[in-house]
């Protein structure tokens, strides 16, 4: 990296290659760095060594393999060859074989260093390969590093974990980092000590450190490791019995204990003359100690010292060294142990150190027996913060901040506003249709993204671990009552160890269909491959051989299945198929083919496979807003848009995978189209010179970034810490995500100083800027704790994304106005601005908008960082360079003056665009629309209807309009009610052309999609209509005047007799109303009438709205009208 000017030179191949200086790296690059370094260090050491690593994805280190693919010429040139696991197991026990190379006279190098990754249950179902390969030993120039994923919050998994336990029981020695810096040192170590002691060594990697990122000053990386005498030879041996292992591994834990002891893995960081406390951080433990310490006042490593406080890092938690230990804790009264969730330096400490002269050592509780720590969940620096103020004030050791010494508690107060976000399955995911199930049907689910269905309205419960999805049935099935069951299992799990339970199954003779997601890459990791190029032919050939009773592919293109002799379906025929396979006898196979959502967009922004141009549009007059298109693809592209006719869809062509699923919905609003999209119109301005903020930048800040999975929040915090290293400055980040990449929270914890940050996430009332990417991010527990109305401030994007209650519950979500409110009350100010509709206006794309945000921030004076160094960081990401540029501009820009684009006010795309109204203007447009609709007679209805009620509240409310507003909008909709002259007008008014006309260009086919209401409910089917029909609905639009009369065709259907019952017995119901209105049942009122305006949708739809609300009427009119009322079954009416 070289200097110029005040900024630094930097690229992204600098994190693998420099040597001194600083680098931005992440968790899962510094893996490749730790490999590079292993290699590089051996070759100064005089060996001729190479490198082996495999392993399984799993958060979180699910994108460990990618990071290491992407380097693969550069591993290759240091000798290191990575090759996937098929699953844990097999992979640790291929590791295994590189210790096994050397006791051969045909070895080729000196040693190999190898190098095993996976979560935590890959930890338990690889604990037989561990005891055996650790029992063996390691060579003398390799030695194993076994790399653990411990995810104690559970963000990302299906059971909080932590392995310490289990790798001691395994009696491999453990080390724990306590940031990125020290994953780089410790791994180092940790090959050293594998080598010395001839143990495999594990070496921690909880979330909080494989998700953060920082600047690493790569001259402070240790490269000498000291290795004592010994006689022992530990190493692997070729005639090796079980006898004589279990003799060594004594000796060889003892050498471990002694080389962390000789190499200071554990040591003093702050010592005092006369101690009376010392306090023991166990990895990443370690920083939040530190953290908590400087929240509580005491600034340096002086004032504890000076107040009796030791601080000793814990870098090797197990073995331990006698000896050592009483060093680290000579002369000390008391000691407290910070670790995970459970005890194990402490009981070890309590063992080491067990007599009459021992120090009092609390840890889960205090001396007194009250508890510190709890045993669940992840010990964050908040908690402690309030053991650190408990012990310090039972061992009278004075705290430097005022409020907390005179007994205040710590942390924050605020209640946060009930927001939040669940995960989705992503635009157009196959997930969102092969997950349904026939009725009276249940299904168990699985490990992978399908995994989310437990939260849809599918029957779909109970899960296992990886690879035994469906052998539970094997328990359940001769105690219940269910004849057969579905289980979901995904194309990866199906390869790493799903297969066997299908085996189980079959040799069981339970009734089970599996069905098989193949969506040719592993979704829920970052779209990586599955290992040995798995195809459904594969898949095929080896459940055949395992004598399944039947095997059936069902896909979204059955022409890549003409020449196959087996049976295939396309998807449409999902349920059919379903049921067929329920009825055989045994297990049986269903393959569901389709790609992933994700990879396939992936796809053709690389151009490795052509472009679709089919796309759906939804004719938003002629939607109800229901939802059963949401219900059918449970497709997240579909959006509310707020028109003058009320809250219909949209579908958001942006994120729209083209699935085309959603055309499974029963409504003639949706529209099949070949075309393009019309590039968004971009504003020309020039945004080259803009002047400096008028405040002076900050030098540092704690900046929280709130946003979407999948909408740039962890580019955002990359691109500040890349700036930040090219300044010169200290940077860390930590990207809390979980399954954000499926559109649930993420979040985004940046530190930016001029001198050295702890790694650590932002605690409680910490936060000095608040980047709201999105406002129900931005209002989570997550977010507002962290928030200080005496020193945050908040700049926010007020765009407001579809929650997952509108996808999975149709539910209208709070107004972002209300929002914005709310989050107002949290932060000393706050600034909003539509980054995504300025962002589309100036760059002509929403995917900038973060970068709007951030410009708007900077210009407001909040980051620290100059604004150079930030459109370097963008240059060297190379992703939309241009457009990310000017978009962080035009923030800027906008912070000088909000009226340099008119952003404000614009109405969404939609043919009646939704206009502000009084009450008159709104009964005069309504009136308008039902003369188009009907005639001026007709129409004069609803002018009846509107002065009467206007009256009768006038009376009873004074000026209060609501009942009146709410009434005229529901007997319109009531009197427009979309039959087929209805829907006709509306699919060929000139509105809907315009409409399509500013969104496409060069339509090459469009076809409607009804199903005809004359047939009976079994027989109902969407039938595809090309363009010509359109002459057909002009003509029929134009027969409207036989509505209702003896020559209409459609008067006698069942939706139509169901439509003029329900419009009469609103209208009964009304004149009931007008008369027993008073001002104790007005509220009860509202909510009759909005019950009435909550059915929509055609055909069978409409009529279970109207089931869902029936008996919420009735209670209604009971307890508003005295009056005996006719019963409001509206089933079987004859009109």
């Amino acid at each position: 990296m070289k200097r110029r000017a005040d900024l630094f030179e930097t690229q992204l191949s600098d994190k693998y290659t420099m040597t001194e200086g600083p680098i931005w790296i992440n968790g899962t690059q510094v893996i490749t760095r730790l490999l590079l370094e292993q290699s590089r260090l051996d070759t100064r050491n005089g060996l001729k060594t190479a490198g082996f690593v495999s392993g399984y994805r799993g958060s979180p280190l699910g994108g460990v393999d990618q990071a290491l693919m992407q380097e693969a010429k550069l591993l290759k040139d240091h000798r290191i060859k990575f090759e996937p696991g098929v699953n844990e197991d097999l992979a640790a026990t291929s590791v295994w074989g590189t210790q096994q190379a050397n006791i051969y006279p045909t070895a080729s190098y000196d040693g190999v260093f190898g190098l095993w990754y996976g979560k935590a249950p890959g930890v338990d179902r690889s604990g037989d390969v561990f005891r055996h390969a650790n029992r063996a030993g390691s060579s003398k120039y390799g030695g194993v590093v076994a790399l653990v994923g411990d995810d104690p919050a559970c963000k990302s998994s299906t059971l909080p974990s932590n392995s310490i336990g289990a790798l001691r029981e395994f009696q491999i020695p453990v080390l724990t980092p306590t940031d990125i810096e020290d994953l780089i040192n410790l791994g180092l170590a940790a090959w050293a000590l594998s080598r010395y002691s001839g143990c495999w060594v594990a070496l921690t990697a909880i979330t909080a450190i494989m998700d953060s990122a920082t600047t690493l000053r790569t001259e402070k990386l240790n490269f000498s490791f000291e290795c004592p005498e010994t006689e022992l030879d530990p190493h692997i041996r070729l005639i090796d019995t079980p006898q004589e292992q279990e003799l060594r591994i004594a000796s060889k834990i003892a050498l471990a204990a002694r080389f962390g002891a000789v190499n200071n893995l554990n040591h003093i960081t702050v010592d005092s003359d006369r101690p009376k406390l010392a306090i023991l951080g166990v990895g990443k433990a370690y920083t939040d100690v530190r953290q908590a310490l400087r929240l509580i006042g005491f600034a340096d490593e002086q004032t504890l010292a000076a107040i009796g406080v030791r601080i000793v890092k814990i870098g090797q938690v197990w073995p331990l060294e006698t000896t050592h230990v009483k060093e680290l804790l000579k002369d000390v009264p008391a000691v407290l142990v910070v670790e995970g969730k459970y005890p194990y330096l402490e009981d070890s400490l309590k063992s080491i150190l067990y007599g009459k002269d021992a120090p009092e050592i609390e840890g889960r509780r205090t001396r007194h027996g009250k508890e510190l720590f709890p045993t669940v969940g992840e010990i964050s620096c908040d908690m402690i913060v309030r053991a650190l103020i408990d012990v310090f004030r039972d061992h009278g050791i004075s705290i430097p901040r005022s409020d907390l010494a005179l007994g205040e508690t710590w942390g924050s107060t605020h209640t946060p506003a009930n927001a939040s976000r669940l995960p989705l399955y992503c635009p157009g995911c196959p997930h969102s249709v092969s997950t349904k199930i026939p009725e009276d049907s249940r299904a168990l689910a699985g490990i992978g993204c399908h995994y989310m269905v437990q939260w849809m309205d599918r029957n779909t419960h109970t899960f296992t671990h990886m690879g035994g999805e469906g052998a539970n049935w094997i328990g359940q099935a001769p105690f219940v009552d269910d004849q057969h069951i579905f289980v979901n299992l995904g194309d990866g799990t199906y390869f790493h160890s799903g297969l066997m339970a299908i085996r189980a199954c079959v040799a069981a003779g339970v009734n089970v269909t599996y069905k098989i997601l193949y969506n040719d890459a592993v979704a829920m990791t970052g779209g990586q491959a599955v290992e040995g190029d798995l195809t459904v032919d594969d898949i095929v050939r080896q459940v055949l051989a395992e004598n399944v009773s039947a095997v059936h592919i069902v896909t979204d293109d059955p022409r890549r299945y003409e020449e196959r002799s087996y049976e295939v379906s396309h998807r449409d025929d999902l349920n059919r198929v379903q049921e067929q396979l329920r009825q055989v006898k045994g297990c049986t196979i269903l393959i569901y083919d389709q790609v992933c959502a994700n990879e396939l967009r992936r796809r053709r922004k690389r151009g490795l496979i052509p472009k679709k141009m089919k796309r759906v549009v939804i004719n938003d007059a002629v939607c109800e807003g229901c939802g059963d298109c949401t219900r059918a693809s449970m497709c997240s592209a579909i959006e509310p848009i707020i028109t003058d006719l009320g809250v219909k869809r949209k579908i958001n062509q942006t994120a729209c995978n083209q699935d085309l699923s959603c055309m499974q919905g029963y409504c003639p609003a949706m529209i099949e189209i070949e075309a393009e999209l019309v590039e968004p119109e971009t504003v020309q301005i020039d945004l080259s010179s803009l002047p400096n903020p008028t405040v002076a930048l900050p030098t540092s800040a704690n900046i929280l970034v709130a946003g979407v999975g999948g909408t740039g929040v962890v580019t955002l915090s990359q691109v500040l810490g890349m700036a930040a290293t090219i300044e010169g400055k200290h940077a860390s980040n930590l990207d809390m995500t979980g399954l954000a990449q499926k559109g649930g929270a993420v979040f985004a914890n940046v530190r930016i100083s001029d001198n050295e940050v702890l790694r650590t996430q932002i605690s409680e009332r910490e936060t000095d800027v608040l980047l709201g990417s999105d406002l129900v991010t931005s209002l989570s527990q997550e977010s507002v704790t962290t928030l200080d109305n005496t020193r945050t401030n908040i700049v926010v994007n007020t765009h407001l994304v579809p929650t997952s209650k509108f996808v999975l519950q149709r539910q209208a979500d709070i107004e972002n106005s209300e929002l914005v409110n709310q989050l107002a009350a949290f932060g000393q100010t706050l600034k909003t601005i539509d980054a995504d509709r300025l962002s589309v206006r100036v760059s002509g794309a929403s995917t900038t908008a973060n970068m709007t945000l951030l410009g708007y921030a900077w210009q407001l004076g909040l980051i620290p960082l100059k604004a150079a160094s930030i459109e370097q960081a963008l240059t060297i990401n190379a992703t939309l360079v241009k457009k990310n540029i000017l978009a962080f501009r035009a923030g800027r820009k906008f912070a000088l003056d909000s009226n340099f684009l008119d952003i404000s006010g614009q109405p969404e795309q939609a043919m009646f665009p939704k206009v502000e109204r009084t009450l008159p203007e709104l009964i005069d447009d309504r009136i308008a629309f039902l003369t188009e609709y009907q005639d001026a007679k007709y129409a004069a209805r609803l002018q009846t209807f509107a002065d009467k009620i206007q009256n009768v509240e006038k009376q009873v409310a004074g000026d209060s309009e609501e009942l009146s507003r709410l009434a005229v909008e529901t007997y319109f909709k009531l009197l427009a009610t979309k039959d087929e002259y209805e829907v006709a007008r509306l699919l060929t008014h000139p509105n809907f052309q315009r409409f399509m006309d500013s969104q496409f260009t060069n339509v090459h086919s469009f076809q409607f999609a009804f199903a005809p209401t004359w047939l009976p409910r079994a027989q109902k089917s969407k039938v595809r209509v090309d363009s010509w029909v359109r002459v057909f609905l002009r003509l029929l639009a134009k027969f409207k005047v036989l509505r209702g009369t003896i020559l209409d065709p459609f008067k006698h259907i069942e939706e139509r007799k169901f439509e003029r019952k329900l419009l009469r017995d609103f209208d009964e119901m009304m004149n009931s109303l007008i008369t027993n209105l008073k001002e104790e049942n007005f509220s009860s009122a509202i909510e009759l009438i909005r019950c009435y305006s909550e059915v929509r949708g055609y055909g069978h739809v409409k009529q279970a709205s109207w089931d869902r609300v029936a008996e919420r009427v009735k209670a209604l009119k009971n307890s508003i009208i005295t009056a005996p009322e006719k019963a409001t079954q509206t089933d079987s009416v004859e009109a």
